[in-house]
């Protein structure tokens, strides 16, 4: 009886080592941020194309281009209650849009579910697009 081939080296050979999910971002104290923030950022000046930093929830909002019309609260009440008790585990997309003023691109629900948990500050890519 002939055996069936198969890749036999799992994903690791195909897509590398360095692809496994990393920690997610803890928005209560020092955190991991800082530090990915020190080695997303070390080496960019102001104007690089994008960088990390925690915004203040208040100087965000929402994008003009947000496909979804209808959040479902349940949904939103969930993401939440995820949120307390792991944190945002990955930054929004924002842009520029005046001083110390960003448009969301990317991550309205995680915004709106940081909003609910009573968040202060959310981890952002801050993009320069147009």
């Amino acid at each position: 009886m002939t055996r069936k081939r198969a890749l036999g080296r799992g994903l690791d050979a195909l897509i590398g080592a360095g692809a496994r999910r990393r920690d997610s971002l803890d928005l209560t104290g020092e955190t991991t941020l800082d530090n990915a923030e020190a080695s997303l950022t070390e080496g960019m000046s102001d104007d690089a194309p994008e960088r990390l930093e925690r915004l203040p929830l208040g100087q965000l909002t929402r994008g003009k281009y947000q496909p979804r019309r209808d959040i479902q609260p349940e949904a939103l009440e969930e993401l939440a209650d995820s949120i307390r008790a792991q944190g945002v585990m990955q930054p929004i997309v924002v842009r520029p849009i005046g001083q110390e003023r960003y448009e969301i691109i990317a991550g309205e629900r995680r915004w709106r579910a940081a909003q609910l948990a009573e968040l202060d500050v959310i981890p952002a890519v801050i993009r320069h697009v147009s």
